[in-house]
């Protein structure tokens, strides 16, 4: 028997939204639903994706980000415009010492940099200079712009270069490390409001022992303790980023497959009320959306392992 060998299969906005539709009775096969029908139907599925991130941190939304630190700072906004911080980023050490006013900067290596990006440069006085890169000249020198290096930056100094900042800011920080100057890493205890204001020398300066996270409206803030002592160490995240919205009639989900049929049941269950459709096919509709909901989730944990022991004294 052949097969298709593919695996791309999906669907869209509209296709959940129409099947949703059906099962309601809004319209039946072959016909066309309205511009407002649709419309609705697309806020209601929104709210759902929405909804959804309070049924638990689903495995697909983790993600990783690195924190930029500076010198004794306690706290850092995360958001697209807030302090460096990115999912992807290069690191690197500087070649030759640089002076005030260098604008071209010899590295160890330029690869994974290209112009446009962010850099941070470690000055001998222990801050970091962020400034971006003008161009990448070849595999170890680059240019920044007019003005340069606003002090001297020593051999070994570390650079970081990165593109893009976080685009959105962490739903819920689930874990913490810090990345020394030899890539070791030191876990950092995530901490509850009331332990952290509880600290009562929150100036104190050394290695990030514990950290606290507070998700505002529009952007999330961390706060650490104790402040760092240096920019060589690097602040590791991991954390969830919120579910996409369905903008566009042919936007995807932002979910894995196995969601897809919960979506589109959760969405006719959701939607029903406003057809006048019976209690007991509401019923059905509600009992349907949330056995799809637990079977999707059942399958969204991160995978279990197990190890085999070899019990010698056995023959």
């Amino acid at each position: 028997m052949a097969t298709s060998g593919s695996t791309n299969f999906t669907v869209t906005r509209n296709q959940i939204i129409h099947g949703a539709l059906r099962l309601c009775g809004a319209y039946s096969e072959g016909e066309s639903s309205s511009d407002s029908l649709v419309q609705n139907a697309a806020e209601a599925l929104n709210l759902v994706a929405k909804s959804w991130m309070a049924q638990g941190m689903h495995v697909f939304l983790r993600s990783t980000a690195v924190v930029f630190l500076e010198e004794d700072e306690d706290e850092y906004t995360l958001k697209p415009s807030g302090d460096h911080a990115t999912t992807s980023h290069v690191k690197t050490e500087i070649r030759v010492a640089g002076v005030a006013a260098d604008t071209t900067i010899q590295v160890d290596s330029t690869t994974g940099m290209t112009a446009s990006d962010y850099i941070g440069i470690e000055l001998t006085d222990g801050t970091l200079q962020w400034t971006t890169i003008s161009t990448i000249v070849d595999g170890d020198t680059l240019t920044i712009p007019a003005g340069g290096l606003t002090s001297a930056a020593a051999v070994d100094n570390h650079v970081y270069a990165y593109t893009t900042r976080l685009s959105q800011m962490p739903y819920a920080i689930i874990d913490a490390y810090l990345r020394n100057e030899d890539n070791i890493d030191t876990p950092v205890e995530l901490i509850p409001r009331a332990d952290y204001n509880a600290l009562s020398d929150k100036a104190s300066s050394g290695n990030i022992i514990e950290a606290y996270y507070e998700r505002r409206t529009t952007e999330g803030h961390l706060f650490v303790w104790q402040t760092p002592d240096s920019v060589k160490d690097r602040l590791f995240i991991e954390f969830h980023r919120e579910v996409e919205d369905f903008d566009a009639s042919s936007d995807e989900p932002d979910f894995p497959k196995h969601f897809f049929r919960a979506l589109k049941f959760q969405l006719a269950a959701d939607i029903a009320p406003e057809f006048g459709i019976s209690i007991q096919r509401m019923s059905y509709l509600e009992a349907r959306a949330k056995e799809r909901l637990e079977e999707a989730l059942g399958y969204d944990k991160e995978g279990r392992y197990f190890q085999l022991v070899v019990d010698e004294d056995y023959s």
